[in-house]
């Protein structure tokens, strides 16, 4: 089967290939790569080249466009490389968009966008964003704006599509995305948005106006066009002369004739709007002019619209009405178009509904000789579930009865922490405190002496930390009374050091948590409350308790000198502690400088 359809790749008209060197070239490829073995290697490359062969083809062969088109699709069915669906939805949504089947282009399109998603191939990704961009921006050349919804999310698709560029940091992708963004803004009539979008469209691409040429002189057109709807008639008028002078030159890409008829449709519109009838078909001829060897029915239905607006006001009826035919003639054609999209769209689901069935009635003949043995397999799967059941009720009762041996034994522990830092270490530093005051410091030198003061403050502040540690490493009052009362003698506390003024708010509907929830927030607010006294250099710090709809919202803040955002981490041990205990009980921790330090933690109870 796939052999089959390599060879019928293959053996297509020698006519189609004698158009260029690159498609020779492309043809090469495809005779080596389908010579070799079935593999993922062997048909990427197939693909990629197929979609490449289908996006070189003009404007002007729509059969073989059509043709490359149906071969990838089929391929894509039978490709070992999964990715070749999704760059069949992409050639299939080109087609569909030239034909001028806007819907079924743009749900075409989706499709693929969303696949290179989950294959997480970005460049591909924005790729499909920018056809997509390109889809909705000539969608809104000739219809109405939609609802809200529906504008809202043409808007994100550009807006995402840009950011994708960026990443990709294409010059062309970019500078595309802003011309489509520019033409949505004009369209909801915010010119300085469209002004920004135009000049980020050319300065991208100043680099090299020639390679860029396209997107270089579009934006510095579509920069006068917005001039002009902001009032700024010499400057605007002076851009659009620039790059009109400039199309006067011609090229072998067409690209100048394609400038020039997006020239006649913008700025005869612009002029039928200010009423100025005979510039608006001053320039309507020239975009009509240009169009003649381009096939752009969009472009003809606006230019036909200006024509008839502007001959009907100059008192034409002849003329007015010739074009107004052309116009009816186009609507009429659109219709058509429309509902033939829906048939295609009807067949495909038809087409697809067919292969599920087909599916689904071999899927049943498996199942009809499986019944019996389903059956018995539910019957003892039943049976283990409910063991399984029964088995965990008993393991969660035992992990219960561990964890409150646990918190147990780290409450004995902490005690006993306690009891030998206040008894113990505290009295031995006290004593070297007094040793140290004992000594006869009337002949110090001055040097001495300031280093004699500030060992005596740093004795002084180790022994006030050790004796804050002790008496909150489990304070009686959070056992007895709770983890409000706690911090609020911890915070008494606190301020009698002098360093750093603290405040506290609780609001709770419950006047007790459970007793292992308040050992963890009583801890990780302790580490926190160091932290502010060894790093922040803070004047006042704010611990705020609150619970709203089964959760408590925790924050410690203070107006120290915080720290740098961007380089912040967990790394460090303490840090990594708090991220610890959060996690454990299923919270979320944030930690944000900005004039300060502000820890943000949210933990259901």
């Amino acid at each position: 089967m796939r052999r089959t359809i390599l060879i019928l790749l293959l053996i297509l008209p020698t006519n189609i290939w004698a158009q260029s060197p690159k498609l020779d070239s492309l043809k090469n490829v495809l005779s080596r790569q389908s010579a070799r073995s079935f593999s993922i290697e062997r048909d990427s490359l197939l693909t990629t080249t197929m979609y490449e062969i289908c996006s070189s083809i003009s404007l002007a062969e729509p059969g073989l466009r059509q043709t490359w088109t149906d071969s990838l699709s089929k391929f894509a069915k039978v490709s070992t490389w999964q990715q070749s669906i999704a760059y069949s939805h992409l050639a299939i949504s080109r087609n569909y968009h030239f034909k001028g089947f806007t819907t079924l282009a743009f749900k075409e399109i989706e499709a693929a966008a969303w696949l290179f998603k989950q294959f997480c191939n970005e460049k591909m990704y924005a790729t499909a964003f920018s056809g997509l961009a390109v889809i909705i921006t000539n969608f809104l050349l000739v219809k109405p704006l939609a609802d809200d919804a529906t504008e809202r999310k043409y808007l994100n698709y550009l807006t995402d599509g840009l950011a994708l560029a960026k990443k990709q940091a294409n010059p062309i992708q970019i500078a595309n995305m802003n011309l489509c963004l520019m033409q949505y803004y004009i369209k909801h009539k915010n010119f300085e948005e469209a002004k920004k979008c135009a000049i980020n469209s050319w300065k991208i691409t100043q680099t090299n106006p020639e390679k860029y040429f396209y997107y270089y002189q579009a934006g510095k057109w579509a920069e006068g066009l917005n001039l002009l709807y902001l009032g700024k008639q010499k400057e605007g008028i002076y851009l659009i002369n620039q790059t009109k002078e400039i199309c006067q030159h011609p090229r072998k890409d067409g690209m100048e004739k394609y400038l020039l008829a997006a020239n006649g449709l913008y700025l005869g519109n612009y002029y039928i709007e200010k009423k100025a009838y005979q510039n608006a078909l001053v320039e309507a001829k020239i975009g009509q002019q240009a169009l003649k060897s381009l096939k752009l029915p969009n472009f003809d239905y606006i230019l036909n619209k200006i024509f008839y607006q502007a001959y009907k006001n100059l008192g034409k009826p002849m003329e007015a009405l010739m074009y107004f035919e052309k116009v009816q003639a186009y609507d009429q054609e659109e219709q058509t178009k429309e509902t033939m999209s829906k048939f295609l769209d009807l067949q495909l689901k038809y087409e697809d509904e067919k292969q599920k069935n087909r599916i689904q009635n071999l899927e049943n003949q498996q199942l009809t000789q499986t019944r019996n043995f389903l059956l018995l397999a539910g019957l003892l799967g039943l049976g283990i579930i409910g063991y399984i059941f029964w088995n965990n009720q008993k393991l969660k009762k035992k992990n219960e009865e561990i964890q409150k041996a646990l918190l147990q034994g780290q409450t004995m522990e902490r005690k006993r922490m306690a009891s030998e830092l206040h008894d113990n270490i505290s009295n031995k530093i006290l004593g070297v405190k007094m040793r140290v005051e004992l000594l006869e410091n009337e002949h110090f030198t001055e040097k001495d002496r300031v280093n004699y003061n500030a060992t005596l403050g740093f004795i002084e502040e180790v022994y006030t930390d050790i004796r804050l540690v002790s008496h909150n490493l489990l304070p009686e009052e959070l056992e007895i009374n709770g983890l409000g009362t706690a911090i609020e003698n911890l915070v008494k506390k606190l301020n009698l050091i002098g360093k750093t003024h603290f405040d506290f708010k609780i609001q709770t509907h419950q006047k007790r948590f459970p007793a292992r929830l308040e050992y963890e927030i009583y801890s990780i607010i302790l580490e926190l409350v160091n932290n502010t006294l060894k790093h922040a250099h803070a004047e006042n710090a704010m611990i705020s308790i609150i619970e709203d709809e089964k959760v408590l919202k925790i924050s410690v803040k203070d107006n120290g000198k915080g720290f740098d955002n961007q380089a912040f981490s967990f790394d460090n041990l303490g840090l990594k502690n708090i991220r610890s205990r959060i996690e454990s009980l299923r919270g979320n921790i944030k930690i944000e400088s900005d004039e300060g330090t502000n820890v943000l933690m949210s933990i259901p109870i």
